[in-house]
């Protein structure tokens, strides 16, 4: 997706109203929805789709002639996707990947036999097209899915622990509850990623603006940024040290001489570079479903939306940036992020070290995207503060990760790369060497503080 796919997905954004989407559940895939039911259809949060919760029963199949109520998630694609039906029939390739190996994800609901498929249809037995409305411009054309609901609840659900305050006090001498479901999160991501190993999909290979792998297509939507607070230094920052440090090792295969390979650390480091596969691309505490009693435990995935083919670190590095803006994250954003690292290694493949080198980096790249393409949004809808408020969690996180304790951050992160094991044996040890080290949310004013001393000293180069 190019940075016109983005400006696009916010215009053809579908208008779709709760009355049309049952309606469409109700005549595409026969599902039968009771007026009295005491579980509602429900219109959820989505940044660029329709999303509609829907219980009901479908109709009877040779598959399954005596159907029971079931939930399901009736998505209505935003107009680009819709566009780029390869896209979804990889999602569908990527579900049932997931499910094979023994884990939970979404999976498409059959349409009907009885229902004609459009000539055009890459995925005729699973999406249903029809022309609606959307946000900006004329009706379009848009793809329509029935996915079935994974029971569960999300980790953004679970509420916080008794101790948290913005002053980021001291930890419990044993990990509380949501830090528990953060190494449990880490390692399900593990599992996918090993999962995913060796698999591909036409459909994978895209340009995606949320890819950090495309980072420096940023530049374009930095003038978005406010300057004030030196939110705009922040972000090109990050860019720039991505541009410098991380593109010429992961893209070294490509961009080396031939002195430069000779000169590499380690035979496998010569022909290496970043490994490359498919990634998740959005293991954020609104995806990962845990059971609402003991979040520790992850029942499975959703949304795929943001899946494709880029570097494999980078789902580690996307997961972390979430950990660190989550419930727990938003006072102990480096504990948070070093918790999902953690759990990570114990169940993925090993991460090499000039890839784990990069993991801050990588992980700042995606704060950047976030809050930038926000910032964006902003400024096309000036009336939604709730925009700036969802990105405050993020610019705190952002400066903290990336500001005066850099070193000591990479050191955490370095050491939660060594991993514990996929039983959980080692978690307690971690944790009680991380919880002693204290690291101050670094606020706006702070941030500018830094800001003007880094320029002194240039001043007195």
């Amino acid at each position: 997706m190019s940075a016109q796919d983005e400006e696009r997905r916010k215009a053809l954004k579908p208008a779709v109203n709760m009355a049309s989407a049952v309606a469409i559940a109700k005549k595409v895939w026969g599902l039968r929805i009771d007026d009295d039911d005491d579980d509602p259809p429900k219109l959820l949060e989505s940044y660029d789709d329709c999303n509609f919760y829907i219980s009901g029963t479908l109709p009877p199949s040779a598959l399954d002639p005596s159907p029971t109520k079931q939930k399901y998630l009736l998505k209505v694609q935003n107009g680009v996707e819709s566009a780029t039906p390869q896209v979804l029939a990889f999602q569908h390739a990527m579900m049932s990947r997931l499910t094979s190996a023994g884990l939970q994800c979404q999976r498409p609901v059959l349409l009907p036999p009885s229902l004609p498929p459009s000539s055009d249809n890459v995925e005729p037995h699973f999406i249903h097209y029809q022309t609606l409305p959307v946000l900006a411009g004329p009706p379009t054309r848009l793809a329509i899915r029935l996915l079935q609901w994974v029971e569960g609840t999300s980790l953004v659900n679970i509420s916080p622990p008794a101790f948290s305050s913005s002053s980021a006090p001291n930890l419990p001498p044993s990990p509380p509850p949501l830090a528990l479901a953060l190494l449990s999160a880490g390692r399900y991501l593990g599992k996918i990623d090993q999962a995913l190993l060796n698999f591909n999909h036409p459909g994978a290979h895209r340009q995606h603006m949320w890819d950090v792998r495309s980072l420096s297509q940023l530049r374009a939507w930095v003038p978005y940024v406010p300057e004030e607070g030196e939110k705009r230094r922040l972000v090109l920052s990050v860019i720039e040290a991505f541009e410098k440090e991380v593109v010429p090792v992961a893209e070294k295969g490509e961009q080396e001489t031939a002195q430069e390979e000779e000169n590499r650390r380690t035979e496998e480091e010569k022909t290496a570079g970043f490994r490359q596969g498919v990634v998740m691309g959005d293991w954020n505490d609104a995806n990962i479903i845990v059971d609402p009693l003991r979040p520790s435990l992850v029942l499975g995935a959703i949304d795929f939306g943001d899946s494709l083919w880029s570097w494999r670190i980078n789902d580690v590095a996307i997961a972390m940036a979430y950990a660190a803006v989550s419930s727990f994250g938003k006072t102990h954003p480096v504990h948070a992020a070093a918790l999902l690292l953690h759990g990570f290694v114990a169940t993925a493949s090993s991460i090499p070290p000039w890839e784990a080198g990069h993991l801050l980096t990588l992980a700042c790249g995606r704060l950047a995207i976030s809050v930038t393409l926000g910032a964006y949004s902003f400024a096309q809808n000036p009336e939604n503060e709730y925009l700036l408020i969802h990105a405050q969690p993020a610019w705190s996180a952002l400066r903290t990760l990336w500001g005066r304790q850099r070193e000591r951050v990479v050191e955490v992160f370095r050491r939660a790369a060594e991993g514990g094991r996929e039983g959980g044996e080692g978690d307690e040890e971690f944790w009680k060497e991380i919880a002693g080290k204290r690291f101050g949310l670094v606020g706006e004013e702070d941030w500018v503080g830094l800001c003007r001393e880094g320029e002194g000293d240039k001043g007195n180069e």
